[in-house]
């Protein structure tokens, strides 16, 4: 009867120590001792460009870079520790296949660094001295360089899934190097394209093929269509529609359509469409 007694008073204690003490005050002080365990820290967070590749579910790609485009590594870093950072470097890697297509090489950028000097191309060496606590890298899209300092750029030439590792290397001043590297897939696609150009064969005096036309016609124009892409393609069932826009006069006195298109009247007073195959 003692030993329960005892159990039952240990257990009201333990209530009323915990009543009068709030999970927040508990929690605020558990963030204090780890903010002030935290030291160095920084986090590779994710980025900007490029993105990863996902498949969406209807087989389709998001994301995708195009054969011939210029891209750069904007990245997103924070100095989640309490203390300011004066040493970290970037390396970038992009291979296919296991072969490697471009990236900083042997020659990591840095990002954080107390070298005073400038490169070739008169750029300096590093792009800070220091990294405040609490901050995230250039205001969350730190532009990776090369080795010359300018923003580090990749131009796919083929297309295909690529394998892009980007880490952070800020020496000893970290705790947890879990979170330094990233690695994702990017997959690179040929690009198609149809451009078209419109210029008036008469155009206003002292004016140019771009400029308004106005006045009785007829106004004769020639429409300019121009295939483009990253490799060779035939484009089929192509419709073009071209639209202008203005004011016309829709019918003279006897109702006789007087703004045509082709022989066909426009749809309305603001404007006149013609479609092709």
């Amino acid at each position: 009867m003692k030993r329960t007694m005892s159990l039952m008073m240990a257990m009201l204690m333990l209530t009323s120590l915990l009543a009068s003490v709030s999970m927040f005050e508990l929690e605020d002080e558990w963030n204090e001792e780890a903010g002030g365990r935290a030291g160095y820290e920084v986090e590779l967070v994710g980025t900007m460009e490029p993105r990863p590749s996902v498949q969406d579910l209807s087989g389709g790609w998001r994301n995708t870079v195009d054969v011939g485009e210029d891209v750069n590594f904007l990245l997103v870093a924070l100095n989640s520790g309490t203390i300011d950072i004066t040493e970290m470097y970037i390396s970038v890697d992009v291979s296919a296949a296991g072969t490697t297509v471009g990236g900083t090489g042997g020659s990591p950028d840095g990002a954080v660094c107390d070298d005073s000097t400038v490169t070739s191309a008169g750029n300096p060496v590093c792009a800070s001295a220091s990294y405040s606590a609490g901050d995230y890298l250039a205001f969350g899209s730190y532009a990776v360089r090369d080795s010359l300092g300018n923003p580090l750029t990749w131009t796919p030439s083929t297309p295909g899934e690529y394998e892009v590792t980007i880490s952070v290397d800020p020496g000893d001043q970290d705790t947890d190097l879990t979170n330094n590297d990233l690695v994702f897939d990017v997959m690179v696609t040929d690009w198609y394209d149809i451009g078209v150009d419109l210029t008036w064969d008469n155009p206003p005096a002292g004016g140019s093929g771009d400029d308004d036309m106005s006045g009785t016609g007829p106004h004769a124009f020639t429409l300019t269509a121009v295939v483009d892409g990253s490799t060779e393609w035939n484009p089929r069932n192509v419709e073009l529609e071209v639209t202008f826009g203005g004011t016309f006069q829709m019918n003279d006195d006897q109702s006789v359509p007087v703004s045509t298109f082709e022989g066909i009247g426009c749809p309305s007073q603001n404007e006149c469409v013609f479609t092709t195959m």
